[in-house]
């Protein structure tokens, strides 16, 4: 089984940025940019910690290691703010939304990731090496634009469709307020099929208030 660590998006912040993604999407066509797989809505999710591959009798072990990884964690918000690409604009492979703690819940993401690092590893699972950076995947380019004009109308596309969180907002219309309250976490099974990604949540572990 493939499996990963994350936090669903609930239905009303993907209808709140259905907007944005399409603007982006238009954006790109309209430059004549190729190359970028999206991401459909309903997949999207903030990944935590990728397992990998593992046998269906670690599961219980997993789930177990999971469970004590997040102990002391309590509800806390989020907002999803902002464009951009990994690993940089002139070899972009992956277009994100951003996403933003609240200022009392700063770090929690970060505490969670290391949790569950810590606490996996003791059962073989590998260890990021690179550093965690939360985000929301929407596209990943399967063909790098050409370094000059096409990575160009790339970063123009992004850096013209900007997501206003709700302190941008202010009550005088403008985006509508794209936070959320984080109150779970999930262990999912992906099982991967030419026509995209099939997830599974497999556990919910829910956050007391």
């Amino acid at each position: 089984m493939r499996l990963f660590v994350a936090i669903d998006i609930p239905e009303d912040i993907r209808h709140g940025l259905d907007t944005e993604f399409n603007k982006l999407k238009q954006c790109v066509n309209e430059n004549g940019i190729k190359g970028i797989k999206w991401v459909s809505p309903h997949l999207w999710h903030i990944t935590l910690k990728f397992i990998g591959e593992v046998n269906e009798d670690a599961l219980l072990p997993l789930k177990n290691a999971i469970e004590e990884a997040i102990k002391g964690v309590r509800h806390f918000d989020l907002t999803i703010k902002g464009i951009g690409c990994f690993p940089n604009y002139r070899n972009p492979k992956v277009i994100w939304f951003g996403v933003k703690e609240a200022p009392e819940a700063k770090g929690c993401l970060e505490t969670i990731h290391r949790g569950l690092e810590m606490n996996l590893s003791g059962l073989g699972i590998g260890v990021e090496n690179r550093r965690f950076h939360s985000h929301l995947t929407v596209g990943r380019i399967k063909k790098c634009p050409s370094p000059s004009s096409g990575v160009k109308r790339l970063i123009k596309c992004i850096s013209t469709n900007a997501i206003a969180d709700i302190d941008d907002n202010n009550g005088k219309g403008g985006p509508k307020p794209l936070g959320f309250t984080v109150n779970k976490i999930i262990l999912y099974k992906s099982v991967l099929t030419p026509r995209g990604p099939i997830y599974t949540a497999l556990r919910t572990i829910s956050f007391p208030k």
